[in-house]
């Protein structure tokens, strides 16, 4: 998949150094794994979407009348949806009004799987070692790069909430700006997409 996303500077709040037992056991993992459902339910809705719109081009009597229908985009590949393409029973049950609200959907749920991937790759820039932990420093650098405050000797599970809240509104807003400029934070600070970063992406946009 192509970054293309184009930030502008946006406002970060900068906190204290978390301490050395926040930024321990279960960070990583539990933030990781909140996102990756999140991918996978966007992925399921997108090719749902995608799938339906086709179907209903199909069903029109006269489709060089009408424009073509979408481009398949190499973010996810229908293995999603596996046994379960949609027919005219789901089609028709899900998008009611028929093809301009399955069209809608597909440019919406299409926008809410690219920012659910890129802050998938926002979170594993921020594991600079790629130890699958969070280290102080780390956590406080992703803190920053989405604009979140972080105070000293709360519980891992405390930033955890943090971070997932940030997560969920963030993509409610569909505030890619928000995500290009942290990761433009992260790269000035010498953060990188790894190797191993890039494997995990590719995992999770299949």
């Amino acid at each position: 998949m192509q970054w293309g996303w184009v930030g502008l500077a946006g406002l970060i709040v900068m906190g204290p150094l978390p301490s050395a037992q926040a930024g321990g056991q279960g960070v990583f993992q539990a933030f990781v794994g909140h996102v990756s459902r999140q991918i996978l339910q966007d992925k399921h809705d997108f090719v749902t979407a995608q799938l339906c719109t086709e179907w209903f081009y199909q069903q029109l009597q006269e489709p060089s009348d009408q424009e073509a229908p979408p481009t398949r985009h190499n973010v996810v590949n229908s293995r999603v949806i596996q046994g379960n393409a949609p027919d005219e029973l789901g089609c028709r049950t899900t998008y009611p009004q028929g093809l301009e609200e399955a069209r809608a959907d597909f440019v919406e749920t299409q926008a809410y799987l690219s920012l659910s991937l890129t802050f998938y790759q926002l979170v594993l820039v921020s594991d600079r070692n790629d130890d699958d932990v969070y280290d102080p420093t780390e956590l406080r650098d992703m803190g920053e790069s989405i604009g979140l405050r972080f105070l000293k000797n709360q519980a891992p599970f405390e930033y955890v909430m943090s971070l997932t809240a940030r997560f969920d509104s963030l993509r409610e807003a569909k505030a890619f700006t928000v995500l290009t400029d942290g990761l433009t934070m992260l790269f000035e600070k010498g953060y990188r997409l790894t190797h191993a970063d890039e494997a995990a992406l590719h995992r999770v946009s299949e």
